[in-house]
C-alpha cells in the first residue's frame, strides 16, 4: 500500500506534464480511491473569483433596484459563494491548481491554469458528482430564523413562504436565537449526514451592529448541533 501524500505528489505531478498520460493518471486514481475510499470535492477557484464576486454584487444591487427579489436573492448567493472561495484561498494560500488530501476527502484545487488542468477535471467529473458533499436538492428540511415568524417587518414575506412549504409538504423549523434573518450567512454547511463544518462568522458590514450579529455557537447549542470548527 502506498502512502496517500505519495500518491498526491504523483497526481499533481501530472497536472503538469507536458503530455497527458491517461493510463498513469487512471491506475494513480483508481489506487488511490480503492485504497483510501475518499470523497472527491472539486474547488473551481476559477469560477468563483475576485471578478465574478463583484459582478454578482452590482448585479444584486441592480435587481434591488428594479425589486427582483429572487434574482436579487440568486446574485447575493453567488456573491456568498465568490466570497467563501476567496477567504478559502487566502487563508491557505492556494495559488495553483493542485490535488490535496484531507481525512476522507480528496480535494482538486482548480484554476485551468496548468497544463492538464482542462482534461483532469473532466475525468474526474463523475466522482465529483457521485460524491459531492450534501447539496440544497438533497436536504429534507428548510431552516429559518425565527425572526421571520416573529418580527411583523417579514410578516408577508413568511406568509408568502410558509403557503408554499405547506402546499408541497415540504418540512421546515426556525432556529433560535437568531439576530438576523440570512441564517445562510451564519449557519454551518451540510458536509454528510448528520455532519456539518461553521465557518467564521465576522462580517465585516456588522462591526459597529453587533446587536444584529448572529452568534453561530449560540444557536448551534440551542439545536444540538456540534460542527466541526474551520480554521
Amino acid at each position: 500500500m502506498k502512502d496517500a501524500q505519495d500518491i498526491v505528489m504523483r497526481l499533481n505531478e501530472i497536472l503538469e506534464t507536458e503530455s497527458f498520460n491517461v493510463v498513469a493518471f487512471k491506475e494513480l486514481l483508481n489506487q488511490f480511491k480503492e485504497e483510501f475510499r475518499p470523497k472527491v470535492k472539486l474547488l473551481d477557484f476559477k469560477y468563483y473569483n475576485n471578478y465574478r464576486r463583484k459582478f454578482a454584487k452590482k448585479a444584486k444591487i441592480k435587481c434591488i433596484g428594479i425589486q427582483d427579489f429572487e434574482g436579487a436573492a440568486k446574485f447575493r448567493e453567488l456573491e456568498k459563494d465568490c466570497i467563501s472561495f476567496i477567504s478559502l484561498r487566502s487563508y491557505y494560500n492556494i495559488t495553483k491548481s493542485s490535488f490535496y488530501h484531507d481525512t476522507n476527502y480528496l480535494f482538486y484545487f482548480y484554476f485551468g491554469t496548468a497544463n492538464n488542468d482542462k482534461i483532469i477535471k473532466k475525468f474526474i467529473a463523475p466522482l465529483i458528482k457521485k460524491n459531492s458533499m450534501i447539496t440544497d436538492n438533497e436536504t429534507n428540511k428548510v431552516y429559518f430564523s425565527e425572526l421571520l415568524k416573529t418580527n411583523s417587518d417579514y410578516e408577508e414575506a413568511y406568509n408568502d413562504i410558509k403557503r408554499v412549504l405547506d402546499k408541497y409538504k415540504i418540512d421546515y423549523e426556525f432556529l433560535k436565537g437568531t439576530k438576523d434573518i440570512w441564517a445562510r450567512d451564519y449557519m454551518p454547511v451540510q458536509k454528510d449526514v448528520g455532519s456539518f463544518v461553521q465557518f467564521r462568522y465576522e462580517p465585516y458590514y456588522l462591526k459597529d451592529q453587533l446587536e444584529f450579529q448572529s452568534d453561530p455557537k449560540v444557536i448551534c447549542v440551542a439545536h444540538n448541533l456540534n460542527p466541526v470548527i474551520s480554521n
